[in-house]
Order: C-alpha cells, then structure tokens, then sequence
C-alpha cells in the first residue's frame, strides 16, 4: 500500500556478488532436470544467495528494514481498508524507511 525510500543503501560491489554467486553451489549438473533431481531449482538457489547476502550485511540490516517495511505495510493496509469502508479516497504514500 506504500512505496518504501532506503536512504544511504550501498549495494554489494559486483565484483563480490560474482564471488558469492560462484560459492552457492559448487558443483551443478549440465541439464535442468539433473539439477532438480539433485534438489537444486533456481528457487533454491536465490534463496540460499540471498541468506548469504543478508548475513553478510551489518547489524542484520536488511532484517530491521524489512520489519519496518511490514508494519508500516500493515498500518497502511488498515488505514485503506477503513477509508475503503468509509468512501473516501487512498493515496499511495511514498515514504523512507
């Protein structure tokens, strides 16, 4: 129900996200199916990418912004819900977090 702003964000240089993405899987097998077989589906493989990266992050950062995310989320979702009921126009916010 919101846009979210994530002031001073630095993404990870791309010469450690190569590296990281590299160390996900070491081995993998040539086909699709073969890397299903093996339990390995794209699913599983940006989920673990993106654990690594949240636990690379300082001060479990990535964490604190997403709860801040969802609560605002849900205080927004409960203030168009009660406008819905009431007729009265909804404005998506647009803050920073």
């Amino acid at each position: 129900m919101g846009y979210f702003k994530i002031p001073s964000y630095v993404p990870v240089s791309f010469g450690n996200l190569v590296a990281t993405c590299s160390t996900i899987f070491i081995s993998s097998y040539p086909t699709a199916p073969e890397n299903r077989a093996h339990g390995l589906s794209c699913r599983t493989w940006i989920t673990k990418l993106l654990g690594v990266l949240m636990n690379e992050e300082v001060n479990g950062r990535p964490t604190q912004i997403e709860e801040r995310v969802k609560k605002r989320s849900q205080e927004l979702s409960n203030a168009y819900a009660q406008g819905y009921l009431m007729q009265l126009h909804f404005y998506t916010s647009v803050e920073e977090i």
